[in-house]
């Protein structure tokens, strides 16, 4: 399992006496997201089959994701990002040794 289980905290200003709000605290993934649960899961069967590479179109979180998940399973990622992602979301893609394609827009 890539994910790692993270905690629930009570919203004291959205609850109320009847209704009890609780956050997920998914920004405490190894990535940074939830998008870790899905992008690892699909990484995973990728290398079950014997896959030694991903490609991904992203516009940041999804490509972190199976970045984060490709290495962690030894396998090679390329994530495809569009001009617009900022250069700080793919400095962090390609500090996990992904390779990072920038695809302009129009």
């Amino acid at each position: 399992m890539l994910h790692i289980r993270t905690p629930l905290i009570l919203h004291p200003g959205l609850s109320t006496s009847t209704r009890r709000i609780w956050l997920k605290l998914e920004n405490l993934q190894p990535s940074g997201s939830f998008k870790l649960r899905g992008m690892g899961l699909l990484c995973s069967q990728a290398a079950q089959q014997g896959k030694r590479k991903v490609v991904c179109p992203s516009g940041g979180n999804a490509g972190l994701a199976t970045a984060v998940a490709a290495a962690s399973l030894g396998l090679k990622a390329c994530i495809v990002v569009p001009n617009t992602t900022p250069q700080t979301t793919r400095a962090r893609i390609t500090k996990t040794g992904a390779e990072v394609i920038v695809q302009s827009l129009g």
